[in-house]
């Protein structure tokens, strides 16, 4: 089993909303949801997840401290990105998540810097809690609105003198979910799971 991406467009504003609401009916309503959307045996787990979900509602985010997020904290960064809004699907769950390291091997100075900070977190995550996200799993990524357009343009810079490195027409493809996603109004969402 591998990596896919799950790209979609959501609003980190309504993310960040919840962050620090301090409401109570939030978070029991998430946690109540942990056994739906978490495969586990591990009751610690969850439990460690809903504490995780209550510390990000009733305190805000980031966590002050945490330097790195591991696999509880991806999943109620998670729980919290799905949470009261509708997402906008790409269709990107049909590629494995290795495209994006292909993507990138040996083209970042095609890229520019701009272009390949924004791919690098498809590739490494960009936390919300901490300073780096370390999962042995899954992990998640945000662009904003005005990033969205950024990555966009700076593919099909790239486009113009360049082939696809992944000779796989994978591109083409992510440059059609970025402009849904911008043509939305929409900050892009990545869940690899």
């Amino acid at each position: 089993m591998s990596l896919r991406p799950e790209i979609s467009g959501f609003s980190l504003t309504a993310l960040r909303r919840l962050a620090g609401s301090r409401d109570s009916g939030l978070v029991r309503r998430l946690t109540s949801r942990l056994d739906e959307l978490i495969e586990t045996d591990d009751p610690d787990f969850k439990q460690h997840v809903g504490k995780i979900v209550e510390q990000a509602v009733m305190k805000g985010i980031p966590f002050p401290g945490l330097d790195v997020e591991e696999d509880p904290h991806v999943m109620a960064v998670q729980l919290l990105a799905l949470e009261g809004q509708e997402h906008l699907p790409t269709g990107s769950n049909i590629w494995k998540h290795g495209i994006f390291d292909e993507l990138l091997d040996g083209t970042e100075e095609q890229f520019g810097p701009e272009t390949t900070r924004l791919l690098r977190y498809f590739i490494e995550g960009r936390p919300l809690l901490g300073k780096q996200i370390a999962s042995s799993w899954s992990h998640y990524a945000w662009l904003e609105t005005r990033e969205v357009k950024a990555l966009h343009g700076g593919l099909a810079n790239f486009l113009e003198d360049n082939s696809d490195p992944t000779g796989e027409g994978f591109l083409e493809e992510f440059q059609s979910w970025l402009a849904s996603i911008h043509e939305a109004g929409r900050d892009l969402w990545l869940f690899t799971q």
